[in-house]
């Protein structure tokens, strides 16, 4: 069953429909949404239907069968009169509109990702500048082990006994350099490194800002349900506790259809997977998201 984990949680959710009808669990699906199911009227002509209209496609009318034809034969069509010029043409019914909103252009993409890198290099360096009072916070967090602490603690020492004016540069100088180059150098990689993880997480949460307030309660309620909206592939999925929910609060399940229905600009930026969005979608360095909005594992790394 396809996982509601992804860049695009409408369409993830209109494929795990889809699949649970195809694998024959339609009334499962329909029990789970509260609806009372006589399996013997389930038929295969009901199943596809749910699944054109999940796919966002028109029913089509059922052909006429041979004997309505004749019938309507029988019954003689109006012949235009000889002083008619013209027939009027069918009326065409123009396609509906889609309910989503399209996805963000190449120029509003491109603006977002240069947006999204210079804030994050703006950030990375005040994280660095404020590095020395979070470097235990790194240690546990795993972002740097227990000698690379004590070791960036006793360069910033310098720095700091420098402008206490505690020493002067010669003796700076000498103490740095009991330091090796490569060694600190190494050090301040390792601290970019974990500068940068705080970083992502950081825009995002600015990122998120940009959306009305009056979604917070429908993301709160997302964030609750999340064992229902967002299962473990092998995981059963009850949706009655989700559906139960919403049949109670109206005004929750109209945010919830302008978030799924990218209503908000920043919505299409996450529905597009963009930036600060697809650095933490993966949730792991073991992982990456591609263009499509698929998560997928990355390739192993040849042994040197």
């Amino acid at each position: 069953m396809p996982s509601i984990r992804s860049a695009n949680p409408a369409r993830a959710a209109r494929e795990m429909i889809v699949s649970m009808v195809k694998e024959g669990r339609t009334a499962a699906w329909l029990e789970g949404l509260g609806i009372d199911v006589d399996e013997r009227t389930l038929n295969d002509t009901v199943e596809q239907a749910i699944i054109r209209v999940t796919e966002g496609k028109k029913l089509s009318a059922p052909p006429v069968r041979p004997e309505e034809r004749k019938r309507r034969m029988r019954r003689g069509v109006s012949m235009a009169g000889v002083s008619q010029t013209s027939i009027k043409e069918p009326v065409v019914e123009a396609a509906e509109p889609s309910a989503y909103e399209p996805e963000p252009t190449e120029e509003e993409q491109a603006q977002r990702v240069e947006e999204d890198r210079a804030r994050a290099e703006e950030l990375a360096g005040e994280e660095i500048h404020r590095a020395p009072r979070n470097l235990d916070a790194y240690m546990q967090q795993k972002l740097l082990n227990e000698e690379e602490v004590a070791d960036l603690k006793k360069l910033y020492g310098i720095d700091k006994r420098l402008a206490d004016g505690d020493i002067d540069d010669e003796e700076a100088n000498r103490l740095r350099s009991e330091i090796s180059d490569v060694v600190r150098e190494k050090l301040q990689s390792r601290l970019r490194e974990a500068v940068s993880n705080s970083v992502r997480y950081i825009t995002v949460f600015e990122a998120l800002r940009r959306l009305p307030q009056d979604r917070d309660v429908a993301l709160s309620m997302l964030i609750r349900h999340k064992n229902q909206v967002a299962p473990a592939e092998d995981q059963d999925v009850n949706l009655s506790i989700v559906t139960h929910t919403l049949s109670e609060d109206d005004a929750l399940l109209e945010q919830l259809g302008l978030l799924m229905e990218r209503k908000d600009p920043e919505m299409r930026m996450i529905a597009a997977n963009m930036p600060p969005y697809r650095h933490i979608y993966a949730g792991s360095d073991d992982w990456q998201v591609d263009r499509r909005c698929q998560v997928r594992r990355r390739p192993a790394r040849a042994e040197p």
